[in-house]
């Protein structure tokens, strides 16, 4: 998962993209719950969204550990 997270500077909108769904599918669309469950700040969240800030490995890795999200899809795009 590391070598997948490394690879991804290739594919920033890519990356906000499947965020963005995840967001809507597995949060509702409210990016405090998002933000609480993977310990990030709700503005992180808000900036990766909104394409001014790429997600950082931790919190690609918080992403991909949460229940019902296929962390091969997350980093990869694939599953």
């Amino acid at each position: 998962m590391t070598q997948q997270i490394q690879n991804l500077a290739n594919e920033p909108r890519m990356l906000q993209e499947r965020v963005k769904f995840l967001l809507d599918y597995r949060w509702r669309g409210n990016q405090r719950e998002m933000a609480r469950d993977l310990s990030v700040s709700q503005g992180l969240i808000s900036k990766i969204v909104n394409g001014v800030q790429g997600p950082g490995k931790r919190f690609l890795h918080a992403l991909a550990r949460q229940t019902g999200v296929n962390a091969e899809w997350v980093l990869g795009g694939v599953g």
